[in-house]
């Protein structure tokens, strides 16, 4: 595809590339020749079955994997991993908030004695069991919040590899673009590739049906051949006697 990408662009700024975007794959899907049918990718399929190449195109195979993946956002699920993050750093501060209230030096009073205390059955105050209720959920949530942060920096690191390698910037695209335009191309692929196959096909058959007619008539002309030989009419010349005897023709 690059090569032809090059032939195509030859004398221009564009010419003698060593690598192409992904919106250049989209180029290739889009732009036809002069039928106004056949497209580049159209082109480069057949000629790659041509030179008995056709293996190459497993790739498409290989893509198929973005079937599941194409609508998902690299950008979209770091973000949310951030919120999740948010959230816990803002439970962990609650917690400390709660802690460092002072807890009052007199003994807690209790509605029966007008006081506005709640105090639970078994003595502990409603200060007392949210600290301890929400600190046993921090502890809880803790190793998997750290699990969640290592995760997405392996995924920030993966997204960036993945972009940077189709020479797209990090800052302006994302997973999802690249892998919708993927996903086009390898449907354009496939489509590009079964028709090739079609065609050879139907090919194979109009060739093997027109060898099969030339051997029938070559049989036929063999069979008429051997039976054209001719059989005796009774215009034929009259035997007569000689004059030992014998009878001769004339």
């Amino acid at each position: 595809m690059l090569a032809v990408g090059n032939v195509m662009n030859q004398g221009t700024f564009r010419g003698n590339a060593t690598g192409f975007t992904v919106d250049s794959l989209l180029r290739m899907i889009k732009m036809k020749g002069a039928d106004k049918k056949t497209t580049v990718l159209d082109y480069v399929v057949k000629s790659l079955f041509d030179r008995g190449e056709e293996r190459v195109l497993v790739v498409a195979e290989d893509l198929g994997v973005l079937e599941g993946v194409s609508k998902i956002s690299g950008s979209e699920i770091g973000r949310q991993l951030g919120e999740v993050e948010t959230t816990f750093e803002s439970l962990k501060s609650e917690l400390d908030d709660a802690k460092a209230i002072v807890a009052p030096t007199s003994p807690v009073p209790s509605p029966a004695s007008g006081g506005g205390g709640a105090v639970e059955s078994n003595g502990e105050s409603s200060h007392e069991m949210f600290i301890k209720r929400l600190g046993a959920h921090v502890r809880e949530f803790e190793n998997k919040v750290e699990e969640v942060k290592k995760c997405r920096r392996l995924m920030q690191r993966k997204v960036t590899e993945v972009v940077e390698y189709f020479g797209e910037d990090p800052a302006t695209c994302d997973t999802g673009r690249i892998f919708d335009v993927l996903q086009e191309f390898r449907k354009a692929l496939t489509s590009s590739k079964e028709a090739v196959i079609r065609r050879e096909r139907s090919l194979a058959r109009s060739n093997g049906g027109n060898l099969q007619q030339q051997q029938q008539q070559q049989q036929q002309a063999g069979g008429d051949s051997k039976g054209a030989t001719k059989a005796p009419s009774g215009d034929g010349p009259l035997p007569r006697r000689s004059g030992h005897g014998r009878r001769e023709s004339v």
